[in-house]
């Protein structure tokens, strides 16, 4: 089971997938009130974006909630999804809240969650998607050790359009670990 990470300025809160199986078949101001675990509200279409990272995951996952430490302020989200165990891989995903960002929130919280990855999941690969025109979050990958591997062209489609992915893996012998 996922558990709480403490940071020196972060706290990720694991969300379960008890919570999240029952949260996500209730109206959507009852999954809002639902996810307020910690007197933070989760944005409608943040509560969004998670229904449909979990309704598209057929294998496991392990899910945060970033919260500063010292207010307990809700900034975003971190996961590990799409896991083979069999092959022991897996993906990184995140979200910041905009106003939140250039702070090195998302590195500090990405660097124990792929700790977490190797040391607790036993994955030996950990993979990241980013839009090539996502400069932010290709600076975070690069500066955590992910290499790029490659192109894939078409990969996804978000609001309609259909977009390129670049790939970028991560392998466990590559991998720096840092105390959190």
């Amino acid at each position: 089971m996922t558990t709480d990470i403490i940071t020196r300025r972060l706290i990720l809160r694991a969300i379960h997938p008890e919570l999240m199986t029952e949260t996500l078949d209730l109206p959507m101001d009852q999954q809002l009130d639902k996810f307020d675990l910690h007197s933070d509200k989760l944005l409608e279409s943040e509560l969004s974006r998670i229904r449909r990272v979990l309704t598209l995951r057929t294998s496991e996952y392990a899910l945060w909630n970033i919260h500063l430490r010292d207010t307990s302020l809700y900034l975003g989200n971190i996961g590990i999804h799409t896991i083979n165990t069999r092959h022991r891989r897996g993906e990184i995903g995140y979200y910041l809240n905009e106003n939140q960002r250039r702070k090195g929130y998302m590195s500090e919280a990405a660097k124990v969650v792929l700790n977490y990855g190797f040391e607790n999941l036993n994955l030996n690969r950990i993979t990241a998607h980013v839009h090539p025109d996502n400069l932010p979050s290709r600076s975070i990958i690069l500066k955590l050790g992910f290499q790029k591997e490659g192109l894939l062209r078409q990969d996804y489609i978000q609001d309609g359009i259909i977009s390129d992915s670049e790939i970028f893996g991560l392998l466990k012998s590559e991998y720096v670990t840092e105390a959190p």
